[in-house]
């Protein structure tokens, strides 16, 4: 890792600063007011946020579950991290479009993920 630090640490830093304002949400912090009422992308933009930040980690959650909590003796991650700890959305916790979401459902990012409406399923079913 020190190696790998060494050798690609001040290219990747350039990449960010380069990057750091070309990204959805600073595209979409761009549009006019009227522009980033719009519903339909404003659904669409969370939806990403659950898809990209919780559903996937989640799904790689418990395929870590399954793949690494084998019988009695728990087999160490890759990179030897506390997986159970750092794996969950809800402790992750990572939002790609903030001013999107409210206070509340900031504090419960990842808490209660709901595939219903990943499938298309209205909420009430």
């Amino acid at each position: 890792l020190k190696q790998f630090e060494e050798k690609y640490s001040d290219e990747f830093i350039h990449l960010m600063r380069n990057f750091y304002h070309k990204n959805l949400w600073q595209r979409f912090l761009s549009l006019t007011e009227e522009e980033q009422k719009d519903p339909v992308l404003r659904e669409t933009l969370r939806q990403y946020d659950r898809k990209a930040n919780i559903y996937w980690p989640l799904s790689h959650y418990k395929s870590a579950v399954k793949h690494l909590n084998r019988e009695r003796k728990e087999i160490e991650a890759t990179g030897g991290t506390n997986w159970q700890e750092y794996l969950p959305p809800k402790n992750q916790c990572l939002v790609f479009f903030p001013g999107l979401w409210s206070k509340e459902e900031r504090d419960d990012w990842g808490k209660r993920a709901d595939f219903r409406d990943v499938l298309g399923i209205p909420k009430d079913e």
